[in-house]
């Protein structure tokens, strides 16, 4: 069953407008009815705002949200645990990635600096000699 943007804003808790914006930005997908209106999958409500959207009893209001279920404690605790690994092992492997571009860091402006010394050397170390007109070229 597909919802209006009122019905979804209601399921998601969120503004109309808010849902019309992200319609308009991309972020949220909907399609069009013949007299213009648009229609919203619960689907995507769930992919966007995070919530299940039930049609509960026969005549119950559409639009009434359910936060996502959760797994049952037992096996639940694997998965978790699971999770918290991978977060782990993404984190050390991001603090890696900050110290090696700190590094980089360094050296770049070690580089810079001997480019910079050098350039001053050669300006200084370089013959003046007066400026010569156009004509003179001759």
């Amino acid at each position: 069953m597909l919802l209006t943007p009122g019905q979804a804003a209601k399921a998601a808790g969120v503004d109309r407008t808010t849902i019309a914006r992200a319609i308009k930005a991309g972020r949220l997908s909907a399609t069009r009815r013949e007299d213009g209106a648009r229609l919203i999958d619960p689907a995507e409500l769930a992919r966007v705002y995070g919530v299940q959207v039930s049609n509960g009893a026969a005549g119950a209001p559409v639009g009434a949200h359910e936060a996502l279920p959760q797994p049952a404690r037992g096996q639940g605790e694997a998965s978790q645990d699971a999770r918290l690994a991978a977060a782990e092992a993404e984190i050390k492997a991001l603090l890696e990635l900050v110290s090696r571009l700190d590094r980089d860091k360094q050296d770049l402006a070690q580089q810079r600096d001997g480019w910079q010394a050098q350039a001053e050397r050669l300006a200084l170390a370089a013959p003046t000699r007066p400026r010569q007109s156009w004509w003179r070229w001759r």
